[in-house]
């Protein structure tokens, strides 16, 4: 019989606490289930299920085939729109010009050193 293998976490993995965020999720939830009156900001994650209007947009562009990655500069006509709507309310934030312009290769050097850091954590004492 093959015995499993044992591995030793290094003494910075073993002293990693809980997370706060999930602490405070986790704490939320409780005193939902008691009958609080809580409005959970924990995650970041809405504790309300999506609006029936982005479900069915969602669905019409799964249906239009729009399921592949989207320009690295963004989707114009989304662009477009999100200029138009704030234009509509009166601000001049956002312009066609003016949006970010980010792409995989500028992260990968972020990227390189989270792996590189994590692998340090677990196997590096």
């Amino acid at each position: 019989m093959e015995q499993a293998a044992q591995f030793i976490l290094s003494q910075r993995v073993q002293a990693i606490k809980e997370s706060p965020t999930l602490a405070v999720t986790a704490r939320a939830a409780k005193l939902k289930s008691e009958g609080k009156d809580i409005i959970g900001l924990g995650a970041g994650e809405p504790d309300f299920d999506t609006p029936q209007h982005i479900k069915d947009a969602a669905k019409q562009a799964i249906d239009n085939g729009f399921t592949k990655y989207t320009p690295v500069a963004g989707i114009p006509g989304l662009k477009k729109a999100i200029v138009a709507k704030f234009k509509h309310h009166g601000h001049q934030l956002f312009q066609m010009d003016n949006f970010p312009k980010y792409s995989v290769p500028d992260f990968m050097p972020i990227f390189g050193f989270i792996f590189q850091y994590i692998h340090n954590a677990l196997f590096i004492k």
